[in-house]
């Protein structure tokens, strides 16, 4: 089995999020440097929630695992459990909580630029693509 459907079959089985991310080291997955994930086409992660004014998922550092994958990875699926939906930013930010040194970041689809010859590119800096599956 190749290292690329290793990746996706641990992050396939992603534990909700308030569990401990998948530990990629059990099944034989190794984070010599950042150019392993090159090539990567799927990222699954999952959201601790999403806001319903603009979209986005709050996706905890702990599903970060390598930290690049939500960046490098050319297609993201996030998965959410339907009941945490929030209204609003405002009543996201009251969510967060980093009792220790801690991170996250709140993800709301492909990047788009038109910067360069004002000729729209999609994904510019992140994934192509972002599907957000809500469960439950």
């Amino acid at each position: 089995m190749d290292s690329r459907r290793r990746i996706l079959d641990a992050l396939r089985t992603a534990a909700p999020p308030a569990a401990p991310a998948p530990d990629l080291a059990s099944v034989g997955v190794r984070w010599p440097d950042p150019a392993a994930l090159e090539g990567l086409g799927l990222a699954v992660l999952p959201g601790a929630f999403a806001v319903a004014e603009n979209g986005a998922v709050w996706v905890p550092g702990a599903a970060l695992r390598p930290r690049a994958v939500f960046v490098v990875a050319e297609h993201l699926a996030l998965v959410v459990p339907a009941g945490e939906i929030v209204h609003d930013l405002h009543e996201a930010y009251r969510r967060l909580s980093f009792p220790g040194a801690e991170f996250g970041v709140f993800v709301a689809g492909p990047s788009k630029t038109a910067d360069i010859e004002q000729a729209l590119v999609i994904g510019a800096h992140g994934a192509r693509s972002c599907a957000v599956f809500l469960l439950g």
